[in-house]
């Protein structure tokens, strides 16, 4: 029997249990990296699922993945119940869902700079502080590089735009010509 999953309610449910013990970031932290992990190889979604594995075994291999993480159990309960209903095959969803409310309770953006150049760590810290203190937001940068630029930078968080960038000036100029011969 087919059976649906309330990918928020668990989301919600792990989010107020955390929020409540006060570990919001610490969970938070978690999850990111098990996303990226999942995101690049879903071995661990595909146990969860299986059908040749038990519910116990799957058990002990939460609590083997989760013990030296999760520092009160919360998660390795969490992702137990999530087995023992059968809903493993949501767990991207889930984690999608419960940091988006962590980012949003953690004030945590997400955002990309495009240079026509390799950006050292100490510059994109720089950026990344600036860009805090002005918005007062936690940032995530990723950095790339995009050499149609040719000098300058473009800055996107969500819907906010920063850009100073060659491209940007020689289309103003060629804007403004454009306007004059008209």
């Amino acid at each position: 029997m087919y059976k649906q999953t309330n990918v928020d309610a668990y989301a919600i449910a792990l989010f107020e249990l955390a929020k409540e013990q006060n570990i919001i970031k610490n969970i938070h932290d978690i999850l990111v990296v098990l996303m990226q992990n999942i995101k690049n190889d879903d071995s661990f979604i595909t146990y969860l699922t299986s059908y040749e594995s038990s519910k116990e075994d799957k058990y002990k291999y939460l609590d083997q993945i989760f013990n030296e993480f999760d520092f009160n159990n919360l998660l390795t309960n969490f992702f137990k119940v999530i087995v023992e209903n059968n809903s493993a095959r949501s767990i991207k969803t889930i984690i999608g869902a419960f940091l988006k409310l962590s980012n949003e309770h953690l004030k945590i953006r997400y955002g990309k700079i495009t240079t026509a150049f390799e950006l050292s760590e100490a510059k994109l810290n720089e950026i990344k502080t600036k860009l805090e203190e002005k918005y007062q937001f936690n940032i995530v940068l990723e950095h790339e590089i995009d050499p149609s630029l040719i000098a300058g930078f473009r800055i996107k968080i969500e819907s906010l735009i920063i850009e100073n960038s060659f491209n940007l000036t020689l289309d103003k100029i060629q804007n403004s010509i454009m306007k004059k011969e008209v």
